[in-house]
């Protein structure tokens, strides 16, 4: 049987920074946390390393927030967005500066994450259709 994990966890433990009033409706859309705003053991695991990989990206977000005023973050071959999501939520939403590029090559993966970040307010959040290689993409990212 699977653990229940209290979703006071969630947010104290994994997203630190992270608005819980906000954020737990993005998780349960991205199927992280329950219907009921629980997160199961398997959801867990995903959450601990997309945390993990925050904790990696956090010196180099750090460092283009402190030199760039609007800086373009890249998620490359994002899948289902959800370090892009977690990203926007735990660091430049809460900046409220910078955008975010995320992209994938399976165009319902594309259409999902823009229609997501619409309905949940990631206005700087976007989506691109295409390979790593052939992205359409600004100038200037970073």
């Amino acid at each position: 049987m699977r653990k229940k994990v209290d979703r006071s966890e969630v947010f104290a433990e994994l997203l630190p920074g992270a608005a819980p009033e906000a954020t737990g409706e993005l998780l349960k859309d991205l199927h992280l946390l329950t219907r009921d705003g629980d997160l199961n053991a398997d959801a867990r695991r995903k959450m601990k390393q997309i945390r993990h990989l925050l904790q990696l990206l956090a010196p180099a977000i750090d460092d283009v927030l402190a030199r760039h005023a609007d800086p373009i973050i890249v998620d490359c071959g994002a899948g289902k967005s959800y370090l892009g999501f977690l990203l926007y939520v735990t660091r430049l939403a809460r900046e409220a500066r910078g955008r975010l590029v995320s992209i994938e090559s399976r165009p319902e993966l594309v259409a999902a994450t823009a229609e997501r970040a619409a309905r949940f307010g990631c206005a700087r959040m976007t989506a691109v259709a295409g390979t790593i290689a052939e992205a359409p993409l600004p100038e200037r990212v970073h």
